[in-house]
């Protein structure tokens, strides 16, 4: 696997988490992905870069097509005194420009790829995508995907002759554009406000072919331990992908402007994210237990079951042992809040 992993940056109003991974065919010897999620500084701008390259696997090495774009655009951004969103293109020509050049002697290599340059002290963000690789914005659960696929499918045909399947055609998506194809690249940034989308996805087709992509996309956004869910996706994809899989995503989650306490005893939390609550809880219900606080517990507990609002099994398996540890006498309720996920 070839993954950066889960970071958290917290400034200004808007706590942002993101995380990146690709995962190997298990059918292959390396993995034609490439992904990239972490800081830098552009021209002097603090921005958070995220990269989904798929290499493409009917050209020489397409291992070695992501990972080059990645390194390319990564060495450009480092010495940039461009506007960021002349930055974002200008990093993705110069790495068509080096794929074409070649790179160790292999020449033809062709990669897709989406990429996003989220500027946190701006609240903006800028897309870009060539291929089939997808970006999404995510609303309310609710996936739109945001880029077009340049590609076009049509019957694949052995020898001159269509190949059937069930008395249909066999259909082979070839790609009309991508990283290594033509020094004729045009291309056009997507502009974003931070509060447009509660996070944005960045996904090869392995990834947004799966049946369960949506799931597995939800749990990344949903979770407030985004890097063990990156983990446990990881783990279990290997059995269910036929392709290379990579995925991108970055959260924005709005800051409280007051102490979780007060919400939860005032009962005043209706205009606020599932997100923003969840990554408070945790300490709070930790202080409260720690403290022998068991007036505020019943609240937090009570609200738990109301509003439905509570972590993974696991995560909540630990909290429950944190209650017996310390002898609190909502050791029941909470096990029945547990089996009722």
């Amino acid at each position: 696997m070839y993954v950066r992993q889960v970071n958290t940056v917290n400034i200004y109003q808007v706590m942002h988490n993101y995380v990146a991974a690709s995962i190997k065919n298990p059918f292959k010897p390396i993995t034609g992905d490439s992904s990239f999620a972490g800081t830098l500084c552009v021209n002097g701008i603090d921005c958070i870069l995220l990269i989904v390259a798929d290499g493409v696997s009917g050209a020489p090495k397409d291992w070695l097509a992501s990972r080059s774009v990645i390194h390319f655009m990564l060495e450009y951004f480092q010495n940039s005194d461009s506007t960021i969103s002349q930055a974002l293109l200008d990093a993705v020509y110069i790495a068509n420009r080096n794929l074409l050049f070649g790179v160790d002697n292999t020449y033809g290599m062709l990669s897709a790829l989406s990429a996003v340059l989220y500027v946190p002290s701006l609240s903006k963000l800028w897309c870009v995508n060539i291929g089939d690789t997808r970006i999404f914005g995510i609303k309310d659960n609710t996936f739109t995907q945001l880029t077009k696929d340049d590609s076009k499918r049509i019957p694949y045909k052995v020898n001159g002759k269509i190949i059937l399947q069930n008395g249909l055609p066999v259909m082979k998506t070839y790609l009309t554009r991508a990283i290594g194809m033509t020094s004729e690249l045009s291309l056009q940034t997507m502009e974003f406000h931070e509060s447009v989308y509660d996070a944005l996805l960045l996904a090869s087709d392995g990834f947004y072919e799966l049946p369960a992509f949506e799931r597995y996309a939800s749990w990344l956004i949903a979770e407030p331990d985004m890097s063990q869910i990156s983990q446990n996706i990881q783990r279990v994809l290997p059995d269910e992908i036929s392709d290379d899989a990579s995925f991108a995503v970055i959260r924005f989650v709005p800051l409280l402007n007051t102490d979780l306490r007060s919400i939860i005893e005032q009962g005043n939390f209706s205009d606020i994210s599932r997100m923003a609550i969840l990554t408070l809880l945790e300490d709070n219900l930790k202080k409260a237990v720690l403290q022998q606080d068991n007036i505020y517990l019943d609240k937090i507990l009570l609200f738990i079951e109301e509003q439905k609002i509570a972590y993974n099994k696991t995560k909540m398996i630990e909290l429950l042992d944190l209650m017996i540890e310390n002898n609190i006498p909502y050791v029941q309720r909470m096990s029945a809040i547990i089996r009722r996920l």
